[in-house]
């Protein structure tokens, strides 16, 4: 999703009691980002299943942090690999 002009990479995993979405930000210090990317989140599972999901938030960290401020879609692209690849650690 694209949040104020900087993509973020959200993976939600439904599993009965231990609902948990991870948050892949290339610029977790932008805390806009991250708050938005929750609530945007939330809404969309809360709608899909009609019912409130109760999520966990789980930061993952994994991947590196960009240093400008226009390579945060190559990131993005970076964590969809890994979370296909089951590289979340």
């Amino acid at each position: 999703m694209v949040i104020e002009n900087h993509w973020v990479c959200t993976a939600t995993r439904i599993n009965g009691m231990n609902n948990t979405y991870e948050i892949f930000n290339s610029k977790p210090f932008m805390v806009v980002t991250t708050t938005k990317a929750k609530e945007i989140t939330n809404t969309m599972i809360n709608q899909i299943y009609q019912k409130d999901m109760k999520l966990t938030t789980v930061f993952n960290k994994m991947g590196g942090q960009q240093i400008d401020n226009y390579s945060c879609g190559y990131f993005v692209m970076l964590f969809i690999q890994r979370i296909i690849e089951g590289k979340t650690e």
